[in-house]
């Protein structure tokens, strides 16, 4: 997943309804914990069992896609350095005092 995507996947309304009903979800288990006491919170904490690992799931894809990302955006930016002190004649020092004074 390239960071456009996951750019687009922050903005889309419909995954931000998605983990609103996650997040109803738990109010609702609350609730028959409360209505049903032991057999409710039985039945509560697996469902959060259940909810916690999908939701582990889904940011440990997301994490893993981001590393790559940062993996690819890294290997761009050292391309693009070996760039300009080619293009310059630049050594590693050069670019270096080159780059602070930028910032």
């Amino acid at each position: 997943m390239n960071k456009e995507k996951i750019v687009n996947l922050l903005k889309d309304k419909e995954f931000e309804k998605k983990m609103k009903k996650y997040s109803d979800l738990n109010d609702t288990i609350c609730q028959i914990e409360e209505e049903y006491g032991g057999f409710g919170e039985t039945l509560g904490y697996h469902w959060k069992i259940f909810i916690t690992n999908r939701l582990k799931k889904i940011i440990d894809e997301m994490d893993e896609k981001l590393s790559d990302l940062t993996e690819q955006v890294r290997d761009e930016f050292n391309e693009l350095k070996e760039q300009i002190q080619k293009e310059y004649q630049l050594t590693e020092k050069e670019f270096d005092e080159f780059k602070e004074e930028i910032y």
